[in-house]
């Protein structure tokens, strides 16, 4: 549980273990402090846990070509996916130097290109894509209740939500990201805030080159946070339950040639 003490910044750490390829990475604002300026910074890196860290992610990290981080900000709801097309590097390097991107606004995706929908020329969602049911995504890892993502005030809600997401760097919130393999050596790497899909940070992420750690920068206003541990151990009853899900849609379930009861555990995501 990444925490400042009596600063404003000095709180860089990296998780304990690499982020695989499609494994989402969930964290939440648990304590914000006002009177500082700047918010909390996220992102990966291919730098040794061991090795000693610099002070900041920013902009001690920025001229780097390891790591690849992003200074959250109140209204960090989509990321400009400018950075999809020619101006990858300079959306990048705008974000790194801790500086607000623009809300999305124009989508300029190219025909074959991944996370664009042909027929209705526009961008879809990587949640969208991910999505098993209307309930789960798919992560390399196992299936993860959409509901995870959302802010603690909603997702741990029996009456599920309504009404207005919080800022993103209000107590509550929930950052994430997950990168996803597309072929060849680089994967595009996605930010996820409150459940939503913030676009395509970078599709130049060198995933093969070296482990790909989380890196969390407690900086300014964030005071603490704490990681969501989206994977316990599974039973091999649900392991096996997970590949079958991650392989099929939910409407070709019921046609398996399986017993009735295990058809039905299928279908019970949340048992």
């Amino acid at each position: 549980m990444p925490q400042l003490k009596a600063s404003f910044a000095n709180a860089l750490t990296l998780s304990q273990h690499p982020v695989l390829p499609g494994e989402l990475f969930l964290l939440e604002i648990e304590q914000t402090e006002p009177g500082w300026t700047g918010h909390m910074r996220l992102g990966l890196t291919q730098l040794d846990p061991t090795s000693q860290l610099p002070l900041y992610s920013l902009p001690d990290l920025s001229n780097r070509e390891d790591s690849w981080i992003c200074a959250i900000t109140k209204h960090h709801n989509r990321l400009s996916i400018r950075d999809a097309g020619s101006n990858n590097h300079l959306s990048r390097r705008r974000c790194l130097a801790g500086g607000e991107l623009d809300a999305m606004q124009d989508v300029e995706y190219t025909n074959g290109e991944e996370g664009y929908d042909e027929q209705h020329h526009e961008y879809v969602s990587c949640l969208t894509r991910l999505s098993v049911g209307d309930h789960h995504i798919r992560t390399s890892r196992g299936l993860v209740p959409r509901s995870v993502l959302l802010p603690s005030c909603f997702s741990n809600s029996a009456e599920g939500f309504s009404g207005q997401l919080p800022l993103a760097t209000d107590e509550g919130s929930r950052i994430g990201l997950i990168y996803l393999p597309q072929g060849g050596d680089y994967a595009e790497m996605h930010y996820i805030i409150n459940g939503e899909d913030q676009g395509i940070f970078t599709r130049l992420l060198p995933y093969k080159d070296a482990p790909l750690y989380a890196i969390v920068d407690v900086y300014g206003t964030t005071k603490r946070v704490r990681i969501i541990q989206l994977y316990e151990t599974m039973s091999l009853k649900m392991a096996c339950r997970s590949v079958i899900l991650q392989r099929l849609v939910p409407e070709d379930i019921p046609l398996l040639p399986l017993p009735p009861q295990l058809l039905q555990y299928l279908l019970s995501y949340d048992a």
